[in-house]
C-alpha cells in the first residue's frame, strides 16, 4: 500500500483496418493513462511498436491492472507486448535496505 509502481509496455495497433488511431486506456487503482497509436505506414511486418510507461501508487496489498481499448466502434484496435510491472527506484531502495536488515539481524543470532 503507498508503493509505486511503473507500467512499462510497447504498444501497436492493426494496422489494416479503420480507425487510423488506435487509443487504449491503462488504469490501476483508480488512476489511468490513456495512450494513442496511429497505424499510418505501418505493416504486420513491421508494427512500429513504441515502448509505453504509466505510473501509479498502490491503495491496497492487491491491485488490479487494467487495458482497455477505446475504439469502440471497432473490434481491430490498439495492440500490447512486453508488459512489466517494477517498483519505483525509491521503492525498490528501501525493500532492499529491508532485506538487508533483515539479512544482518538473522546473521546475528
Amino acid at each position: 500500500m503507498g508503493t509505486s509502481y511503473t507500467v512499462l509496455f510497447d504498444l501497436a495497433g492493426n494496422p489494416v483496418t479503420p480507425p487510423t488511431l488506435k487509443t487504449l486506456r491503462v488504469s490501476a487503482a483508480g488512476q489511468s493513462g490513456d495512450y494513442t497509436f496511429d497505424v499510418t505506414g505501418q505493416s504486420f511486418q513491421d508494427m512500429g511498436w513504441t515502448g509505453e510507461q504509466f505510473t501509479f501508487v498502490a491503495n491496497s496489498a492487491q491491485t488490479t491492472l487494467q487495458f482497455l481499448m477505446l475504439n469502440a466502434a471497432t473490434r481491430w484496435g490498439p495492440a500490447i507486448d512486453n508488459v512489466r510491472v517494477v517498483p519505483e527506484p525509491a521503492t525498490l531502495g528501501l525493500i532492499l535496505v529491508g532485506l538487508s536488515c533483515f539479512c544482518f539481524h538473522r546473521r546475528l543470532r
